[in-house]
This record gives C-alpha cells, structure tokens and sequence, in this order.
C-alpha cells in the first residue's frame, strides 16, 4: 500500500510538472468533408501533451491523461497556411485556437468501389515543434461518390459509444469519462457490423459516408478518432462542441448544436437523402422530428435507440403522434437493419 501511495504521489507531481510547463505544439487536424464545389476544413493549434494511452494504464494514469486533454492550452490568433492542390489560403485562428475555412472548388464525385479521401497540407509559421522545425501536419478530406444513396449521421453517446449520459447526476458519465480510456471504452453492441452495413449502396459498394455526432468537448476528439479505428467502426468526420463561458449568439450556438450541424450537412449535401441515428436520452428524437419536417422528402429513417421505460414512452407517444415521420425506436443495433431490409422488400 506504501508503495502504491508513492508511486500515485509521484505521478501527480509529474503531472502538476507538465501541466504548468510550457509544451511544444501542435497542429490537431480534425477528418474533414467535400462535395462537388466546396471543401470543408476544421483544425485547432494547442499544446502537444504527448498522451499515450494503453490498455495496462492504471485508473490513475487514465486520470492524469484524461484531465492533461482537457488542460491543454491552445494558440489564439496564430496563423495558419493551409495548402491544397494549386491553393494556398492563409487563414488565423480563434480566440480557442481553432480555425476553419471553405475552399470553393470544382471537382467529379469519385467512382470507386470505396469512399475516398483527399489530403491538405497545414502548417503554422508561428510555433517550432522540439527539433526546431515548423508545426506542420496533413488533414483527411472525405470526397463525394457519384453512388452514394444516402449520408447517414449517427450519434456517438449512448448510441455508438456506451457514455451513460442519463445516469444519476450522470456520475456513471463522468467516470467513463474521466477514469477510462479509448482502451477500456465500450461500443454498444453490434454497432460496427450495422454501420459498415449502412455504409454499402445496393451494388454493395461501400459509399455511403458516416458523420458523428456529438454533445461532447472538442478535447476528447483524440479518444473518440482512436475508438473507432480501435472497434473497427466506419471512419467519418466528428462534430463536437467547444466548452467554455458564451454568452448571446455563442450561447445559442453551443445549445443548438446539434440542429444546427444536422442542418448544414443537409445543406451541404443538397442531393442526398439522409439516414439519422439518436438515442432516447437526450432530445435527438425532438431535433430529428423537427428537421423531418422542413426535409421530409431527404429523410428516409429515423431510429433512436431506447433507453429507461420513461424515456421510451416518450419516443413512443412521439411516433405516435406523427405517423408520416419514418421513426423506429429500436433495442439493439441489429434492429436497424431489420427495417433497413424491410424498406428493401417493399
């Protein structure tokens, strides 16, 4: 036990170290998306933290990790030159050291037998990393595919990823948060099978794109990128939240995020018909109910996972009082899928 108290003691003050030291930075590019005439590029510049997360870390280390990815410091104002192709646009970053920009281009949906991904260049002129060389990195670019049928927008807590958002206090959430990681989180079941499923057109090409979305910080971007390679499940771009005081439009923003996301992604791909997957906890059926009816002709399925017998009926006298809305409340993940060949049966 003493030696387990002095290990713990030293791993706390070498956190404390490294929290209030100065770390190199780095260039965080987030997956970003194209359609035919503009590409959609995200990123942030903030302190490298060097985590390394594996599967034998101790429920201490996961602590120190998990507040270090919620402790970094991110560069404000720092310019960033993102290259592409023949482009070069120089743009700066927020006051949260994010940036973000829409390149205008013209360009043919792929045709392959898989979605395909193009690739920027970044870099910021401002910060040298330990070997004194610019902060650069490369950001993913997911391209259009001339068959895709429909772009399907999932959820991540309590639907891809077991968060327990509506536990009591949500002291269950804040555990998995804080005290697990990427190794130790847990897919609910079936997930990936159901979604690289979706992901196939009926030739059994696999272009249909998967986005994610999500209440959560912009800070556990890392662990959720990394459970999805880790579980096999389809890659796509994230949507996450900035955390931090707001106040007017900022506020009204960070509230509405996930409408307003679900709603520029319609928009961005105006050809498209969409397939939309919540769950029961929080109000993704309210959000979902509400965009069926200004897109009632591009969404083809809603399914929302269940959760307490409460929370249920509620979703139940939902679809209930709106039959035209294509709303299942689904079990499990394979549910889905039953519908899904349903629709192809009729």
């Amino acid at each position: 036990m003493d030696k387990f108290l002095k290990k713990s003691w030293f791993e706390v003050k070498s956190f404390a170290k490294e929290l209030f030291d100065e770390d190199p930075m780095r260039i965080r590019p987030y997956l970003s998306y194209a359609n035919q005439h503009k590409i959609h590029i995200k990123g942030r510049v903030l302190e490298d933290e060097r985590i390394i997360e594996m599967e034998e870390n101790s429920t201490l280390d996961n602590l120190i990790n998990n507040l270090k990815s919620f402790a970094s410091d991110e560069a404000k104002f720092a310019k960033v030159i993102i290259t592409y192709q023949e482009q070069i646009i120089e743009t700066y970053t927020d006051d949260d050291g994010y940036f973000e920009v829409e390149l205008d281009i013209e360009q043919e949906p792929t045709d392959g037998e898989f979605l395909e991904w193009d690739s920027a260049h970044i870099m910021t002129p401002n910060f040298k990393n330990e070997k004194g060389e610019t902060v650069e990195n490369t950001i993913g670019i997911l391209l259009p595919h001339r068959d895709t049928e429909h772009v399907i927008v999932s959820d991540i807590d309590d639907t891809v990823l077991v968060t327990n958002v509506n536990s009591f206090l949500k002291l269950k959430m804040l555990y998995n948060t804080l005290f697990k990681n990427v190794h130790t989180r847990m897919p609910f079941e079936d997930i990936s099978e159901v979604l690289h499923t979706l992901s196939l057109n009926k030739e059994g090409k696999k272009v249909n794109p998967i986005f994610y979305l999500s209440n959560s910080p912009w800070n556990l971007y890392d662990m959720l990128h990394n459970f999805l390679k880790l579980e096999n499940i389809p890659m796509g771009p994230l949507f996450l939240r900035d955390f931090g005081l707001k106040f007017g439009d900022e506020l009204k923003a960070f509230r509405n995020h996930k409408m307003n996301t679900l709603e520029h992604l319609l928009e961005f791909y105006k050809e498209q018909n969409f397939i939309l997957i919540g769950d029961a906890t929080e109000s993704d059926t309210d959000i979902y109910l509400e965009l069926f009816t200004k897109y009632s002709n591009r969404i083809d399925h809603i399914y929302i996972r269940g959760d307490k017998a409460k929370k249920n009926a509620r979703v139940l006298e939902m679809i209930e009082k709106h039959p035209e809305a294509p709303i299942h409340l689904i079990e499990h993940s394979s549910d889905i899928l039953k519908f899904q060949e349903k629709k192809h049966t009729h």
